[in-house]
């Protein structure tokens, strides 16, 4: 049988350096209860990044006081790790007595940012910015952040952890496929990729907003795992593995989902297709999306696609790690090429 070329419309519902001195003021109180200390918590749970495997963060800080004309930086980027009982770092730090402190921190997966590979982080002006951050298929981590102002020492001398909780920064994008064929027709998926994203974008710490969203290349494609290679979706469906992606509203719809499908009657092909699904993202920080990809068709060969997305909690976890939001509609243009 012979299946003509067509083009197939649908609707898509997203769901969807500074001049601060290094120097530290010599009449710290150096005692156990005056040293400055960490706790974290990340918001609820994800996939990627928990409580749990959670072990390791960057840390920038700076204090100003009354008897010095700048601002005296503390940490710049140290490394603290999670402890049996506690976070720990090295080379003591101190609270001075009537300073105004502000921390920042941050952790790509327990990671450390990589100018060569996902950018840099730079601390000027008391603030932590994230540079040129990249979300494509040479870096794909998630991302947390933090931060906690204006904090003093207590009155009375005594001291806790600076208690840190953290953020997701970026989207976590998935693709799940599955088959709407009637009995006895065999629908395989593969080859799922997405083309066209924006994947590098400057994060500011002060107003905790994504700047300067960009692509990297006009040829920018990140293939998409499946479970298998090849996914059978007849009875069951398949999903792709986790994406991280740079929140951004897209303008038009210029990003695109490809995959190929091929559906078998009785042992035998019926047609394969490349399928070209372009459509406007709505990527928010911190959100979790399941784009919901239900197949259909008849015995004369694929007849329409219906697109579909929900925000869906991780299987088992009680608390998510990701914000709930309302889907919203955007026109959708698929288009199939092949036998």
């Amino acid at each position: 049988m012979k299946i003509r070329d067509f083009l197939i419309c649908g609707l898509c519902s997203m769901a969807v350096v500074s001049c601060a001195s290094s120097d530290v003021i010599d009449d710290v109180l150096r005692s156990e209860a005056n040293r400055i200390g960490f706790e974290t918590n990340v918001s609820k749970n994800s996939r990627a990044m928990t409580n749990g495997n959670f072990n390791r963060f960057f840390v920038y800080a700076s204090y100003s006081i009354s008897t010095q004309p700048q601002p005296v930086n503390v940490f710049t980027g140290d490394v603290v790790t999670k402890g049996t009982n506690s976070w720990t770092y090295s080379g003591d730090r101190f609270w001075v007595p009537d300073a105004t402190y502000d921390f920042y921190a941050y952790s790509c997966e327990n990671q450390q940012m990589n100018p060569n590979i996902s950018g840099h982080a730079s601390f000027s002006d008391r603030v932590l910015q994230l540079n040129g951050f990249t979300a494509n298929a040479k870096h794909q981590h998630d991302l947390l952040f933090a931060s906690v102002l204006n904090q003093k020492r207590a009155s009375d001398g005594s001291s806790t952890p600076v208690a840190f909780k953290f953020n997701h920064l970026l989207t976590r994008v998935i693709f799940t496929f599955k088959s709407a064929y009637p009995s006895g027709y065999t629908v395989i998926v593969s080859n799922p990729r997405l083309v066209n994203f924006r994947d590098k974008a400057d994060f500011d710490g002060k107003t905790m907003e994504w700047e300067n969203v960009e692509r990297t290349s006009d040829e920018i494609e990140m293939n998409l795992s499946l479970a298998t290679p090849t996914a059978d979706i007849t009875s069951a469906t398949a999903t792709t593995a986790p994406i991280y992606m740079i929140p951004f509203a897209y303008k038009k719809a210029d990003v695109t989902l490809e995959f190929d499908v091929q559906v078998r009657k009785d042992g035998k092909d019926v047609l394969g297709r490349t399928i070209y699904a372009t459509w406007r993202p709505t990527w928010s920080a911190g959100h979790s999306l399941n784009n919901v990809i239900t197949i259909t068709g008849g015995h004369t060969g694929l007849n329409s696609i219906r697109f579909t997305a929900e925000i869906t909690k991780d299987p088992g976890a009680d608390n998510d790690g990701w914000n709930g939001e309302d889907g919203t509609l955007n026109d959708m243009v698929f288009e199939a090429h092949g036998n």
